[in-house]
C-alpha cells in the first residue's frame, strides 16, 4: 500500500486522510481508558471499604461511613457495566472502517516522509532565499533546531501563497494561512487517529470516576 502511495500526487494523500477524518467523526466513544481508570479507582475504594471494615468492628468508623463506601461500590459496578455495554460498538466500527483508516495512516506517513526527504535537502544545500534569510545551518544543536523551524516556517509560507518569489513568502495572506493551518491539523490529527489508539500509559481519572471518599 505504501508504495503505491508513493506515487500519487500530495492532494490525493491528502483526500485520503481527509476522508478518515470524516469517518471518525462518526466513531463511537471508545471506552477501553475509561474502563481501565474505573477498575483502578475501584480497587482503591474497595480496598478503603475493607479497612473502614476492619475499624468498624472495633468501634473506629461510624456505620454511616461504610455505607457511603458501599454505595460508592455499586455505583461504580453500574458505570463499569454501562461502559462494558457501549465499548463492543467501537470494536466493531474499528473492525468494518480498518481499510479506510490503513489508507489514511499510509498517506499520513508518506507525506510526512516527502515532508522529512524535502526539509533534509534544503538543510543539506539551503537556496539563495534561505541562506539569505537564515544564513546556514548552524552547529550547535539547540540551535540547528531553532534553525530548522524557521526553514520549515517559510516554505510553508510559500507553500501557502502557492508563488516561487522568495520575497512573497515572508508575508502570507493571513486569512488563507489559517485555512491551510486548519486543513493541516485535520490531516495532523486523523494521522493520529489512524488506527485504534493503544491503552494509554497513564490513566487520568474524570470527574465522575473519583474516589469521592
Amino acid at each position: 500500500m505504501r508504495r503505491a502511495f508513493k506515487m500519487l500526487p500530495p492532494d490525493d494523500l491528502v483526500c485520503v486522510v481527509e476522508a478518515a477524518a470524516e469517518l471518525l467523526a462518526n466513531r463511537p466513544p471508545d471506552r477501553t481508558g475509561d474502563l481501565r481508570a474505573l477498575a483502578e479507582t475501584r480497587a482503591a475504594v474497595a480496598s478503603a471499604y475493607q479497612q473502614a471494615t476492619a475499624a468498624a468492628s472495633q468501634g473506629h468508623v461510624p456505620s454511616g461511613d461504610l455505607e457511603r463506601l458501599r454505595a460508592r461500590l455499586t455505583a461504580l459496578d453500574t458505570r463499569r457495566t454501562q461502559l462494558e455495554q457501549e465499548q463492543p460498538a467501537c470494536v466493531r466500527w474499528d473492525q468494518d472502517h480498518a481499510p479506510q483508516l490503513q489508507r489514511a495512516k499510509a498517506a499520513s506517513q508518506e507525506l510526512a516522509a516527502r515532508n522529512a526527504a524535502r526539509l533534509a535537502a534544503l538543510e543539506h544545500d539551503p537556496p539563495a532565499h534561505l541562506a539569505a534569510e537564515l544564513g546556514r545551518r548552524p552547529s550547535h544543536p539547540v540551535a540547528a533546531q531553532a534553525w530548522r523551524h524557521s526553514v520549515a516556517a517559510i516554505e510553508r509560507s510559500r507553500e501557502i501563497n502557492g508563488v516561487d518569489d522568495p520575497e512573497l513568502a515572508r508575508d502570507p495572506d493571513p486569512a488563507q494561512e489559517r485555512r491551510t493551518m486548519a486543513n493541516e491539523l485535520v490531516v495532523t490529527e486523523t494521522a493520529a487517529a489512524a488506527l485504534p489508539p493503544s491503552p494509554p500509559p497513564g490513566i487520568e481519572r474524570t470527574d465522575d470516576l473519583a474516589l469521592g471518599l
